[in-house]
């Protein structure tokens, strides 16, 4: 009775190291997987946008890369702090859905106004990289694959 009973924690064990294995396999490959991501949101934006004032490049610095605290899920997004009117999240979220014009007021006397459009059009550089995700994820479930092949090959 005492060797099935060691019998059974021994696999418990195996059972615990294999869930943590998953859990450092899972984080490992949301992290390659993000670190594309944001490689390739910088590069949508570069494409983009004109680089005015720098504004590509501090626009592409704010796209951070963020990995769920479980190792769940990886995100590229702007930078969280801090939040309002001039923030990262707002300026970033201004150019990828579009934005109002402010109309001039005329008050001036020799005033014409330039603006001969009402609205800014979005440049959704998350959507436009969105398409490529599947070949990416199916490389690295791929790689993962290959990699558990050759580590229970090894035992």
């Amino acid at each position: 009775m005492a060797d099935g009973a060691q019998g059974l924690r021994r696999f418990a064990k195996r059972c615990d190291a294999e869930l943590q294995r998953k859990r450092a396999d899972q984080r490992a490959i949301h992290e390659r997987l993000g670190a594309r991501m944001q490689t390739g949101v910088r590069g949508r934006i570069a494409g983009m946008l004109g680089n005015a004032h720098g504004g590509r490049d501090k626009v592409a610095g704010w796209q951070k890369l963020y990995i769920g605290s479980g190792g769940g899920y990886a995100a590229v997004r702007p930078v969280s702090p801090p939040s309002g009117k001039g923030s990262p999240g707002a300026i970033t979220n201004a150019i990828v859905s579009g934005h109002n014009i402010r109309r001039p007021s005329g008050r001036a006397a020799r005033y014409t106004p330039e603006i001969h459009k009402l609205r800014v059009s979005g440049r959704d550089f998350y959507s436009a990289y969105r398409s490529e995700l599947p070949k990416m994820l199916q490389r690295e479930v791929e790689r993962w694959g290959d990699e558990m092949a050759a580590r229970l090959g090894g035992k």
